[in-house]
């Protein structure tokens, strides 16, 4: 049975969070990228219950919040602003795109891109945006595990998903390292 495969995200999601080249219209260049950051870097941290209501219901209110972000009151009475899932979801992505965006795989094998006009970033330089994207997007993720945190009532899925553990500048959420 094939399963349609749905994206949370689409490339007008990224831009506000980073610069996709404009060449990059084609969505089926993301795809892989973002579906990666769905199933590796926000599935684990939300739960598989979660998440999976979250991709069946996305149009219901709540995961509309969830996804686009916005205010809410803590248990301490304070307002508290979060980004949403898209914003964590566009890092992530953005900084899987980023690693991958110079290799194109050719019958021949995978080459790298060169222009007689321009020069590729040093790799140093690429690991080091795409690592600070990702630090970001884990950033934004933490802001929404916070929200869900405050609203269990209406997240009801939810497994608990506090940050655990750091090493070295690996976190591990719900026992899934993220660096």
């Amino acid at each position: 049975m094939s399963e349609q495969i749905d994206l949370l995200i689409s490339r007008g999601d990224i831009t506000p969070y980073a610069q996709v080249a404009i060449q990059v219209r084609d969505e089926t260049t993301l795809f892989p990228h973002i579906l990666a950051s769905q199933n590796v870097d926000i599935a684990p941290a939300l739960s598989a219950p979660l998440y999976t209501d979250l991709l069946n219901n996305r149009t219901v209110e709540k995961y509309r919040n969830l996804l686009q972000g916005g205010t809410y009151v803590d248990k301490h009475g304070h307002t508290v602003k979060f980004q949403g899932l898209k914003a964590a979801l566009a890092c992530f992505t953005y900084a899987r795109y980023l690693l991958w965006k110079n290799a194109i795989d050719t019958p021949f094998g995978v080459v790298s891109k060169k222009t007689e006009f321009s020069e590729l970033a040093d790799t140093k330089l690429i690991t080091s945006i795409a690592s600070e994207k990702r630090s970001e997007g884990t950033h934004y993720l933490r802001e929404c595990i916070a929200y869900i945190n405050e609203n269990l009532d209406e997240f009801p899925l939810f497994t608990n998903c506090e940050r655990t553990q750091t090493v070295k500048g690996i976190h591990k959420l719900n026992g899934v390292s993220r660096i």
